[in-house]
């Protein structure tokens, strides 16, 4: 007999409880996968894919903290680089700086609320 024979057929209702571990992380973020791989450990199918949706969120929340620290480092370049064109002839403080910062996060705000200029 072949290894193929052998290999278990996963039932359908594995199957089902399979495919909520990735369907649920829509609305539950990673506490489902992680409840349905530790309530069916015994089942390989069932495990292999709770762990499967379980690192597709490690991978999604590191992305998002690589682009979250992006966007922190390129507001603050921007910052200190547009506040010394603004005004080359005059020293630069701390207290402009973060004025200027908090006025850009103020801007960016009201532009996401929609109530920008049109």
């Amino acid at each position: 007999m072949s290894q193929i024979e052998e290999a278990e057929v996963p039932s359908k209702d594995e199957c089902v409880i399979a495919m909520l571990a990735h369907v649920l992380m829509i609305f539950s973020w990673f506490w489902a996968p992680l409840i349905i791989y530790f309530a069916k450990r015994d089942s390989r199918f069932v495990a292999f894919h709770a762990l499967q949706a379980l690192y597709w969120q490690l991978i999604a929340f590191c992305g998002g903290v690589v682009c979250f620290v992006a966007f922190i480092v390129v507001m603050i370049t921007t910052t200190f680089a547009s506040a010394g064109a603004q005004a080359p002839s005059q020293k630069l403080t701390p207290k402009d700086c973060r004025r200027i910062l908090v006025m850009r996060l103020m801007g960016g705000w009201v532009l996401n609320m929609g109530m920008g200029r049109r």
